[in-house]
């Protein structure tokens, strides 16, 4: 064997340990970034939760609870998607700034769940109002 042809070799050899080590190094970056990413939506807490489901529900106006006050807040929203229609209005409040306002409407979408307004009402309006324009 020659000196080239064992130089080649270890150059191939080389290279091939370089990309070898630069895919290791993209999965484990990969992998850090997974692990600390994941603790976060696994740790959403259980008013954010209804918060969520809320956002999610969309019904008709046989399905929506507490109509009454759905009068005194939006309307439209009995009858164009209920719970989804309201919060869609509390994350616009949030966005403009009248936290007061979206609190009281994603309250209104838990009328029925008096636990689920306790939570949202003891995780504050701030963290409420900031969650809401995160949206």
């Amino acid at each position: 064997m020659s000196s080239r042809s064992f130089i080649a070799i270890v150059l191939r050899d080389a290279r091939s340990a370089v990309i070898g080590h630069r895919r290791l190094l993209w999965i484990l970056l990969s992998a850090i970034c997974v692990a600390a990413i994941a603790p976060a939506f696994a740790q959403q807490q259980t008013w954010q939760k209804q918060v969520e489901s809320s956002i999610a529900d969309v019904t008709g106006p046989e399905q929506v609870m507490c109509p009454e006050l759905y009068e005194s807040t939006q309307t439209r929203c009995q009858f164009e998607g209920g719970r989804a229609c309201l919060m869609k209005r509390a994350i616009e409040a949030a966005k403009r700034g009248d936290c007061a306002r979206a609190v009281w409407f994603t309250e209104v979408t838990t009328c029925t769940d008096q636990a689920a307004q306790r939570e949202i009402k003891d995780a504050g309006e701030t963290a409420v109002c900031n969650y809401l324009k995160s949206k």
